[in-house]
């Protein structure tokens, strides 16, 4: 059986608040679902993360393992 991997590139997004970043998150829960991608690689490339989230906010990125990967990109945004 055949993986399906796909790889989405997003330049000068901004993602201003913790909503939005959820529903982007979905949005990749969403497009695995109904096009059968079982690996998704994302990548941003000049993007604005807003600087309010942080800390409380972005812990409550968990319920899915999409909501995890884009904790994980905000984190790395964040520290470099």
């Amino acid at each position: 059986m055949t993986k399906h991997t796909s790889h989405f590139i997003f330049e000068k997004i901004q993602i201003k608040s913790i909503e939005k970043a959820r529903l982007f998150a979905h949005l990749f829960d969403q497009m695995e679902k109904e096009f059968g991608i079982e690996t998704t690689k994302i990548t941003l490339k000049d993007c604005f993360i807003c600087p309010d989230i942080t800390g409380y906010e972005l812990a409550r990125l968990d319920e899915t393992a999409s909501e995890r990967s884009i904790q994980d990109i905000i984190n790395q945004i964040n520290n470099d």
